[in-house]
Parts: structure tokens; sequence; C-alpha cells
């Protein structure tokens, strides 16, 4: 009974391969490095937006393979436009310093 526990837990743990995947960073300022709370952080043509919590870190779950436009936004602060590749299975790490 424990060995089929087990491998139920494995195989849920493994579904989320299935269903897309991770992306996430930091966000900081390029003067001083320190992190900014509160980012607009958007994934063109998805819908999908967030914004950056108090460590400045990003995070969206269930991203389809492909490519895209990450758009970073702060008042008073220029944009920033990055591509990432989705794809492969392994979380990708997107970290963005802004002016």
């Amino acid at each position: 009974m424990k060995n089929i526990i087990v491998l139920m837990l494995l195989w849920i743990g493994s579904i989320d391969g299935l269903f897309g995947q991770k992306l996430t960073g930091r966000v900081t300022d390029v003067a001083d490095y320190s992190t900014i709370v509160g980012v607009n952080v958007t994934i063109e043509g998805l819908r999908r937006g967030t914004v950056t919590d108090q460590n400045g870190i990003y995070r969206f779950d269930n991203l389809p393979e492909g490519e895209y436009e990450v758009h970073f936004s702060f008042v008073g602060m220029e944009s920033v436009i990055k591509k990432v590749k989705i794809a492969g299975g392994a979380p990708v790490s997107l970290n963005v310093s802004m002016h």
C-alpha cells in the first residue's frame, strides 16, 4: 500500500510538466541593484500578468511552450521588453534590471 501511495505522489508531481512551464525572475534597479516592488510583468499574446512581490520576484505557472515577449513596466522607469523561450519542461529564470 505504501508503494502505491509513493507512486501516486510521484505521478502527481510529474503532471505539472504536462500542463505548462514556470517562468520566474527578479527585477532590480540598475543604479543600485535594489529590488523593485510592484513592477507590472505581462506576457504578450497570453493575456497573463503579475506584479513583483516585496523581494522583487515575479512568477508565472502553467505556461504553454513557445517564444514570448515579456514586458516589465514601473512608473518613473523605462519599460523593458525581453524575449524568452519556454520549452523542454525545465523552469525558466529571467532576471531584469530597470533604469
